[in-house]
């Protein structure tokens, strides 16, 4: 994703914008692409469980030593 912002001279606006939120859903988006991955749902349970110790679940997302766990996770 690339964002370009450019300032320009000030011109006569008859309808300022005073804020721009943006916001990015990439912790939801890795929350339901782990969840549709059926051997990191079986890890999941396994650090549920207590029975793995490298991995933990933060925010209900999968890590392998601090690192976002992908489908080529194994445990």
């Amino acid at each position: 994703m690339q964002l370009e912002i450019r300032v320009k001279e000030p011109e006569i606006v008859t309808s300022p914008v005073n804020q721009v939120s943006v916001q990015y859903d990439l912790y939801e988006r890795i929350k339901e692409a782990q969840q549709g991955d059926d051997r990191i749902r079986r890890i999941l349970e396994k650090v549920q469980g207590g029975k793995i110790q490298d991995f933990t679940c933060d925010k209900r997302i999968l890590k392998f030593e601090h690192r976002v766990c992908t489908t080529r996770c194994r445990a």
